[in-house]
Parts: structure tokens; sequence; C-alpha cells
């Protein structure tokens, strides 16, 4: 998790820098969002767009991650309850062996 947050730190520095050696090229964007009006640097408009761009892709892998976590929880609590299933049943018969973990599992 670290990672992420040395990862974001990383590309807010990047960004500034790139922001600032582009700032002196004499070329605008002007952008209209509504009822704004925004004049920008050509270079300062090109890294915020791939600012966002980045943000925006390590907001949906933290989506992702949160999810497939969720699912491997689920997949563990199911495993166990198989495996508890499957410890009551091979109790009541006397040939049966279990497989290693688990016997282990309900020793």
């Amino acid at each position: 998790m670290l990672w992420r947050l040395l990862l974001l730190i990383i590309l807010l520095v990047v960004f500034v820098l790139t922001a600032f050696i582009v700032l002196n090229i004499g070329e605008q964007v002007t952008i209209n969002f509504f009822w704004t009006k925004l004049t920008l640097p050509v270079g300062l408009a090109l890294a915020s767009a791939f600012f966002l761009g980045v943000a925006i892709m390590y907001f949906w892998n933290a989506y992702a991650d949160i999810k497939l976590q969720r699912k491997v929880k689920k997949l563990e609590k199911s495993n166990q309850e198989l495996r508890a299933e499957l410890y009551e049943l091979t109790k009541s018969r006397p040939n049966a062996t279990l497989p290693p973990e688990t016997a282990e599992d309900h020793a």
C-alpha cells in the first residue's frame, strides 16, 4: 500500500516539474467547461491530462484490488465450510481418510 502513495507523490512531482519546464512556451490552450473559460499553457494542459489519466488508472486498480480481496475472502470462507462438511462426512465412515490439510484443520 505504501508503494501506491509513493507512486502518487512521484507523479505529482513529475507533474509540477513538467508544468514549470514547459510553462515558458508561448502557446496557450483554451478549455471551455460549461461557463468557465480556462487558458493554460500547452505543457501544463498535457501534464494535467497525463496526471489525470494516471490518477484514474490508480483508483481503478485500487477498486479492482478491493473487489478481488472480497472475492478471495468469500472463496476462503466457502472453502472452510466445505472442508468442515467433508470432515463431518468422513467422520461417520470408518474406512475414509481425510486429506492431510483437512485432518490438521480439525485435529
